[in-house]
């Protein structure tokens, strides 16, 4: 299944339209996925400090196709089917800078800006330079209310990610016995959900064991403790059904 993300992309320039936005920048997030299928980087400890990073990210305006702007590093190692040709790539050696500011050029007058939330300082600073200081607001208030509001399809991805928790939930419960621990039952969770067709656990898994002799700092999710004897487990763990393919024929199939 591929998400219809034209018909999104347009629900947004309306919006935008509507709240005399003339462009909107988004970097790497869950609202670039949802707009245009480039997937965001599974959960890694710490930042991924790619040479440009700050320049990863997507333009999108009012009846136009999206200009999609990525770091080499990341259409080598983090789109499944590679780049498409329509993707402005800027290697190592390149001046991002220099880059950002030919797209600006491009784009026309620019007098009201969006960006995401998550947005990296660095790059905020590289637009309001290469755009002229436009007037800025926060581009949650043009794709939040659509999120909010799921579409058939994705209705049918979240019930797939649930028939896949309740699955490895009536798997696990066999393993919850006096001497295994927190760690050992996240980790054969994890397992469980990935062959099942999980692209990733949606959050840290948490397991807790809990009992009137039970010793644990507030906030814990996980423990290397053994379980013991006479203590209920709790589980706390989520999938994700999702699994993008490549980011560019899915721009070329939806532009």
């Amino acid at each position: 299944m591929v998400f219809d993300y034209a018909k999104r992309r347009a629900k947004v320039s309306d919006r935008m339209l509507e709240a005399g936005v003339d462009l909107l920048f988004l970097p790497i997030s869950g609202d670039l996925e949802y707009l245009t299928g480039i997937p965001r980087r599974e959960p890694s400890f710490g930042n991924v400090a790619y040479r440009h990073g700050w320049v990863a990210g997507a333009f999108l305006r009012s009846g136009a196709d999206p200009i999609v702007v990525l770091p080499r590093m990341i259409t080598e190692f983090e789109l499944p089917g590679g780049a498409s040709p329509d993707i402005v790539v800027v290697n190592e050696t390149d001046d991002g800078d220099a880059v950002l500011t030919r797209i600006a050029k491009d784009l026309g007058p620019v007098r009201s800006l969006a960006v995401g939330a998550r947005t990296w300082a660095e790059t905020l600073i590289h637009l309001r330079q290469a755009l002229g200081d436009p007037a800025l607001s926060n581009a949650d208030d043009l794709t939040n209310p659509l999120r909010r509001i799921k579409s058939p399809e994705e209705m049918e991805r979240m019930a797939t990610a649930a028939r896949i928790v309740d699955e490895v939930m009536a798997v696990i419960g066999a393993q919850v016995l006096p001497g295994v621990t927190e760690a050992e039952l996240a980790a054969e969770v994890n397992l469980e959900m990935s062959r099942r067709g999980s692209r990733v656990e949606s959050f840290d898994t948490g397991i807790i064991s809990t009992g009137r002799l039970d010793q644990r700092a507030a906030g814990t999710r996980l423990t290397t403790q053994p379980i013991r004897e006479g203590t209920s487990v709790s589980f706390d763990f989520g999938a994700v059904a999702i699994r993008s393919i490549s980011s560019g024929d899915l721009i070329r199939r939806s532009g």
